[in-house]
């Protein structure tokens, strides 16, 4: 792996001798996020931010609407 990264052309070593390295040779231990809780918990905590801001928006404008009707103004525009 070493001889991979030489800054010098002539000590660098082949793609092909790279490939054969125990390096690349080895058995990968691939991270899987699939595997972990965690991310099956992100999943539905996306999946309730999605469904939730639409009502946040429908209550606002519902509170907005309710407030202009309801609220009390001098006859003088005070």
């Amino acid at each position: 792996m070493e001889t991979l990264l030489a800054i010098d052309p002539s000590k660098r070593s082949t793609a092909a001798s790279a490939l054969s390295s125990k390096f690349f040779q080895a058995k990968s231990y691939a991270y899987k996020p699939s595997n972990h809780r965690w991310m099956e918990m992100q999943k539905k905590l996306q999946a309730n931010e999605k469904r939730r801001l639409p009502l946040e928006k429908l209550r606002a404008n519902l509170d907005s609407d309710i407030k202009e009707k309801t609220s009390r103004s001098w006859p003088d525009g005070r």
